[in-house]
């Protein structure tokens, strides 16, 4: 007679498999998390104490990365006529164009919002050194 427990039916296994490889994901992207915001954290830190108008500089850095992304991101959307809107929905130019080109100029606003504030660190650093 075949055993009633669940962790010995094929297709119960294979759900534990995946749990637990699922686990040992976000183990290890907690791990690299923690990591690298020590790491962030401690660089940070040093930088502050020796910069004038740290925070200024720190919106430079990373106001100019995340306009490189979204400036990337704009590029391939128009570029391929697909929009990756989270990780599993693709709204594509042909079969959905108000979904694609709202999603379009979502981007392009927040491009916008985020070359004011780093237009605003720039010149707040020319007008503060002078």
């Amino acid at each position: 007679m075949p055993s009633s427990s669940a962790a010995h039916r094929p297709e119960y296994r294979h759900s534990f498999e995946r749990v637990s490889a699922l686990l040992i994901r976000f183990a290890k992207t907690g791990a690299l998390s923690a990591g690298a915001g020590l790491l962030l954290y401690l660089g940070l830190a040093a930088f502050a104490d020796g910069v004038r108008q740290p925070h200024l500089w720190l919106t430079l850095a990373i106001g100019g990365a995340g306009l490189a992304h979204l400036a990337w991101r704009l590029a391939s959307t128009l570029r391929s006529g697909e929009a990756h809107i989270g990780r599993f929905s693709v709204c594509r130019r042909a079969g959905q164009p108000v979904g694609y080109w709202l999603y379009v100029g979502f981007v392009a606003a927040m491009k916008l919002c985020l070359a004011a504030i780093v237009a605003l660190a720039v010149w707040r650093l020319a007008t503060q050194s002078a």
